[in-house]
C-alpha cells in the first residue's frame, strides 16, 4: 500500500540521523572508556578494536529503543503539523489503524532488542572480562619511566 511506504519513508527520514547520531556519540563515549584501560594494560589496535565490538551491543541496546521513539514522535508531529494526518483520516483510517501501520517494525524492533539483551549483552560482558583477565594475567605493566611510583590494579610498583 503506497500510504505504507509513505509513512515508512517518513519515519525512516527522522530515524537514521538520529540513530547515527547517537550511535556515533555513544560510541566516543565507550571508545573514551576503553581507551582509559590502557593506563593499565598494554594493548594493542587489534585488542581495542576487540573490546570496541564487545561494546556494540550495549551501545544498540541504548540507542535503538531512544531513536525509534523520537523519530516516530517526530514524524508522526510532522504527518501532523502538514496536515497530512487529517487527509489520512478523511480517507477512512481512523487514528488506530495509522498506528497499526507502526506494529510490525515495532514488533521487529522489540524482538531484535530481548535478542540483544538476553543473548549478545551477557555473551559480550563475559568476553570482555575474560579477555581483561588474560590481559591482567600476562603481565605487561605499562610502566613510565619518569614517574617514581605507579598503580597497577591493586599494586603500587616502585
Amino acid at each position: 500500500m503506497k500510504l505504507n511506504q509513505y509513512i515508512y519513508s517518513q519515519l525512516s527520514l527522522s530515524f537514521f540521523p538520529i540513530f547515527f547520531g547517537l550511535f556515533f556519540i555513544t560510541s566516543i563515549i565507550f571508545l573514551v572508556r576503553i581507551a582509559a584501560l590502557t593506563s593499565v594494560i598494554t594493548m594493542n589496535v587489534f585488542e581495542l578494536f576487540t573490546l570496541y565490538l564487545y561494546s556494540v551491543p550495549n551501545i544498540l541496546f541504548y540507542t535503538l529503543p531512544i531513536s525509534f521513539f523520537i523519530a516516530l514522535v517526530i514524524a508522526l508531529g510532522k504527518l501532523s503539523s502538514e496536515y497530512e494526518l487529517i487527509v489520512i483520516t478523511s480517507f477512512g483510517l481512523n487514528p488506530t489503524k495509522i498506528l497499526k501501520i507502526f506494529f510490525p517494525i515495532t514488533l521487529i524492533l522489540s524482538i531484535s532488542l530481548i535478542i540483544v539483551s538476553l543473548g549478545l549483552i551477557p555473551k559480550t560482558k563475559f568476553l570482555t572480562s575474560e579477555m581483561l583477565d588474560f590481559k591482567k594475567r600476562e603481565a605487561n605493566f605499562n610502566i613510565k619511566s619518569s614517574e617514581y611510583g605507579q598503580k597497577f590494579g591493586e599494586w603500587m610498583i616502585y
